[in-house]
């Protein structure tokens, strides 16, 4: 009887032992219902400032359109901890929107989208964040802006455009390229659409995912010897979808050509063929300085060494080759600076052993193995749900310990930031489409 007794309090605590070693050790990403509600409120409460700011007529419903799609689409990240799943749906739809809006704005206040001489002299050229590693040196040196956009007093002026990349660098750094970027999701959507890699990129060729690099100080010393912005007159890919530099003579007619072979090859064929972002990680000149600078961000992801067990599913699988592969088979992995925490392999990995993490001072939130054994004999390890839900003030303490976990926190900001820089285009193209039901005309003016 009493051996009965024993072995059933064996199984019971057995049961209780693995319930909570799951709850740790899966590294979950989901946090509870309450934690999640409260924390979209918050991000509707921000959108809601800067999507309904002056919004009147067809824009108004756009606005409130994109705002509960944007809540209800963070509401789902949160609350199921599928990060990588639903952050695609902010990026790329924020990617397919941008075009449309951009363009319509040009041909509204322009009338075509090539840039000609006039606009040029009178700075009317929306800030470009791709070209601020080659306007940045010149002005702290010259004092000189060499792109022809507005220091101030517009949407895309070169100092509002400053404060958004200097928040993207303390906060997501190079997740800028996978939560940000208006121009990144469209070949994260096309290294999305095939299911097996039809041309396969081996981990061995590394030089592949520094090129970046090499375009970044090209770009730099170009810039500051002819004081001009030569990736946009020659090397940019996105010129064939926003604005061109007008066709008048044989130089801008080579130029675009270029441009459009570098927007179907960068953009287009290269990450269908690879599964891999292959204009962001090979070929982004911002994109490097965000890896450079990567490190003054709060964030990082990192890879647990006692629970990876060296399957190599993380760096096969990472859309821009940021996993190294020796170092996981040597038990040291390691996560490059190129990563742009997307979340793809916390997402894949099948032992749950990659993480978002800070970058100032690694968090204890998540347990190794280890650690969580050791608590689970020493039975520190407690957790009920029907206790917090009696107890008000247990309730906060938990809310306010999974609000402060990196799970919540870098989600949070890549959301919102994204949300922030992208949500006006939304907005502007849904109104479009909605004013060509209504007033027949993509053109709102």
């Amino acid at each position: 009887m009493e051996n009965n007794l024993n072995n059933d309090s064996y199984n019971h605590n057995k049961k209780y032992d693995e319930k909570y070693l799951n709850i740790y050790c899966n590294q979950s990403l989901k946090v509870s219902k309450f934690t999640a509600i409260l924390i979209t409120i918050i991000v509707f409460f921000i959108l809601n400032f800067f999507l309904l700011y002056n919004a009147k007529g067809i824009s108004k419903i756009s606005s409130w359109i994109v705002l509960f799609y944007l809540t209800f689409g963070f509401y789902k990240l949160i609350s199921t901890g599928k990060i990588s799943f639903y952050r695609k749906f902010l990026f790329i739809f924020g990617a397919s929107t941008f075009f449309p809006s951009f363009i319509g704005l040009l041909i509204e206040s322009r009338g075509e989208m090539a840039l000609t001489y006039r606009q040029i002299l009178l700075n009317e050229t929306p800030f470009c964040h791709i070209v601020f590693p080659m306007v940045i040196f010149p002005y702290i040196l010259e004092k000189v802006l060499i792109f022809p956009a507005r220091l101030t007093g517009d949407f895309a002026s070169f100092y509002s455009m400053l404060v958004i990349i200097t928040i993207s660098i303390l906060t997501v750094g190079r997740g800028w390229c996978s939560w940000v970027c208006f121009y990144g999701g469209w070949d994260e959507c096309l290294s999305t659409i095939p299911k097996k890699a039809i041309i396969k990129i081996e981990d061995k060729n590394k030089r592949l995912r520094y090129f970046n690099f090499v375009m970044l100080t090209v770009i730099i010393l170009g810039s500051l010897a002819t004081f001009s912005v030569i990736f946009c007159q020659w090397f940019c890919p996105w010129k064939l979808i926003t604005e061109y530099e007008k066709i008048v003579d044989l130089r801008t007619f080579l130029a675009f050509i270029l441009m459009i072979l570098l927007f179907f090859i960068l953009v287009i064929v290269f990450p269908y063929l690879t599964k891999k972002r292959i204009q962001c990680m090979s070929y982004c000149p911002f994109g490097a300085l965000q890896s450079l600078t990567d490190r003054i961000s709060f964030f990082r992801i990192k890879i647990d060494s006692n629970l990876c067990k060296g399957c190599l599913i993380c760096a096969k699988n990472c859309p821009t080759m940021s996993i190294d592969e020796n170092s996981i088979l040597e038990k040291k992995p390691k996560v490059l600076i190129t990563c742009t925490k997307c979340g793809e392999c916390i997402q894949i990995c099948p032992q749950k052993a990659i993480r978002y993490d800070y970058f100032f001072k690694p968090s204890n939130l998540i347990l190794n193995q280890v650690e969580i054994n050791d608590q689970l004999k020493n039975k520190k390890v407690e957790y009920s749900r029907k206790k917090i839900l009696k107890n008000i003030f247990k309730t906060f303490l938990f809310t306010l310990n999974e609000i402060k976990q990196v799970k919540v926190l870098f989600p949070f900001s890549g959301w919102v930031l994204g949300s922030i820089v992208m949500g006006g285009f939304m907005v502007d193209t849904i109104t479009r489409i909605l004013n060509i039901f209504i007033n027949g005309s993509f053109l709102l003016k």
